[in-house]
């Protein structure tokens, strides 16, 4: 016999990215993109990254060249490490988020 559950809990999805904030996935998707980019045009390796952050898994940059997207601490740590930092800037509307990462990407 199984726990008791109410219905509401029952009847959800239990996919873990239906309850990720469109927010969350855009910003970890350029910074992925930036780290994918600063690792290619610097020619560095999983394991050069891996002796200046311990905690760097030699799988993560195959994940994320297969389009996984690591968690938002995981992927600060990283930049970090490669000497890119991230700018948090809030704004009013998602068009005028996608417009300004537009324009970040960009410069």
């Amino acid at each position: 016999m199984g726990a008791w559950l109410p219905n509401t809990i029952k009847n959800q999805s239990t996919s873990p990215k239906k309850y990720q904030p469109e927010s969350s996935l855009l910003v970890r998707r350029y910074m992925t993109a930036e780290i994918l980019r600063t690792i290619d045009e610097s020619g560095l390796t999983s394991r050069q990254i891996q002796k200046r952050y311990p905690g760097f898994r030699l799988g993560y940059l195959r994940a994320m060249r297969d389009g996984e997207l690591l968690g938002f601490s995981r992927l600060c740590s990283i930049l970090e490490v490669l000497a890119s930092y991230p700018v948090v800037v809030f704004v009013g509307r998602p068009a005028q988020q996608a417009e300004l990462m537009e324009l970040m990407e960009a410069a």
